[in-house]
């Protein structure tokens, strides 16, 4: 058996026999205690497969982190290969390598066990608890992902929904805003990004709350993969993303949060216009975009969003949400590639589209400024 990285940058796995049955893999980082980032069930069922892959946002390219994958059948291990990081100047074995610039004050990046570790954390840290806190910063910072609306942050009003901790807020300062409101329902995130982001309490104010469809409490559900994501979960109606969720084999942890309308939220915070609204809140973008209503919805300048394909449904809500944010004035600018029914059956990726609305007055002059490279500013 053998596993190594394809030319698509997922691990490929060769059984070197055909079996017809079920596989589990997972994939530890050592540095952080061997932890569990990701892990997946692989049903073959009769086809008899030689070979398999699979794809993990960001991952293969495992630049800071030492990587061990692992292969399970009917939970025995049967294969396991390690993959050195690939920048030796990266991250070291305590996690302080990598800094962060934030208005001329220089921050460390640490990794921290949980929330209670902050009090024993210097003043001058930013912390993470989760490997994929830290692909946010590569996300936000190194990719600049979010960079492509430019200009539209200087002076601006941000909505950060689903901050988990806090690296889009502290680069939404970095690029100018005037005002942060971010939201993160998850108690370990909001405790992190109240954290990271507290010598900037003037401009970035940290809701523990969620944006969805109703004012009030309902059940939220984190993952027991280490991925520090939050799924909305229904728990009446049994909703497909918390089916996805658990046919990945991740147990859930389920706990009440306050949930926010998004229509009552511009009444709680009196928001007359807003510059930019950051959407990455695990498939509750649906929510936020359906209930929101077109009078508010022309009171914003920009939305940056990315999109979480879990079911089939998906897409087609995906396909009449885009088309409410064009007839209301929002254009559509693909930051990542075009996607259709058909990519989307076979390739279950994250999208992420920015619309940028064309009757703001702001915008009629043309006074805004892209990027006019994906990820990066040019």
């Amino acid at each position: 058996m053998d596993i190594y990285i394809g030319d698509d940058n997922t691990f490929h796995i060769k059984l070197g026999y055909q079996y017809s049955g079920w596989y589990r893999v997972e994939i530890k980082v050592p540095t952080i205690g061997n932890r569990v980032v990701f892990t997946r069930e692989i049903d073959c069922g009769d086809k008899k497969l030689d070979l398999f892959w699979i794809g993990v946002a960001m991952l293969p390219a495992n630049e800071h982190f030492d990587i061990q994958v692992e292969v399970y059948q009917a939970n025995k291990l049967i294969a396991s290969k390690f993959f050195p990081k690939t920048i030796t100047t990266g991250w070291v074995d305590n996690c302080t390598a990598d800094s962060l610039n934030i208005l001329g004050q220089l921050y460390d990046l640490r990794f921290i066990n949980n929330e209670l570790d902050l009090i024993r954390t210097s003043n001058t840290s930013i912390v993470m608890t989760e490997y994929y806190h830290y692909q946010g910063y590569i996300e936000i910072f190194l990719h600049k992902s979010y960079g492509y609306l430019k200009s539209f942050y200087n002076n601006g009003i941000v909505l950060d929904i689903g901050s988990n901790c806090g690296f889009f807020s502290l680069y939404a300062l970095q690029m100018g805003a005037k005002k942060v409101y971010a939201f993160e329902p998850m108690r370990n995130n909001y405790w992190i990004s109240l954290y990271n982001t507290k010598d900037f309490r003037d401009i970035i104010t940290c809701v523990n709350s969620g944006i969805g469809s109703i004012n009030g409490w309902m059940n939220i559900g984190r993952d027991s993969g280490g991925m520090g994501q939050s799924f909305t979960l229904d728990l009446e109606k049994d909703t497909p993303h918390e089916k996805i969720l658990q046919g990945n084999g991740l147990a859930l942890e389920e706990y009440s949060v306050e949930m926010w309308h998004p229509n009552s939220m511009y009444e709680r915070l009196g928001l007359d216009e807003v510059d930019v609204v950051k959407l990455d809140c695990e498939g509750g973008e649906y929510d936020f975009l359906e209930e929101l209503s077109s009078d508010n919805l022309k009171k914003i300048r920009s939305i940056i969003c990315e999109w979480h394909f879990g079911v089939k449904d998906d897409y087609h809500r995906y396909v009449s949400l885009r088309d409410k944010l064009n007839s209301n004035g929002l254009e559509t600018h693909q930051i990542d590639g075009s996607y259709t029914e058909n990519t989307f059956d076979n390739n279950r990726r994250l999208h992420l589209e920015a619309y940028i609305n064309t009757n703001n007055e702001m915008n009629k002059k043309d006074d805004y400024e892209l990027s006019t490279g994906f990820g990066r500013e040019m």
